[in-house]
């Protein structure tokens, strides 16, 4: 399981999310409920999380997070 990508906005997070599910990789979000922690953490740390489960399906991801540049 890796990292693909983070946001401070948790409906862009989603937005990626759903694309990669209508191409077949699995994904779990992770920091979803965390945002209260900002004050206490550095804000970059309670920003969503995508993560890709698979990590044969790791390079694929980020092709398509490329080609969805308009979503960053």
């Amino acid at each position: 399981m890796k990292c693909l990508y983070t946001h401070d906005n948790l409906f862009v997070v989603y937005n990626i999310r759903n694309i990669l599910a209508n191409n077949n990789i699995d994904c779990e979000i992770r920091n979803e409920l965390v945002s209260s922690g900002a004050g206490e953490l550095p804000p970059t740390e309670v920003w969503p999380e995508l993560w890709v489960l698979r990590e044969r399906d790791y390079e694929q991801s980020e092709k398509i997070l490329a080609k969805n540049a308009t979503l960053k």
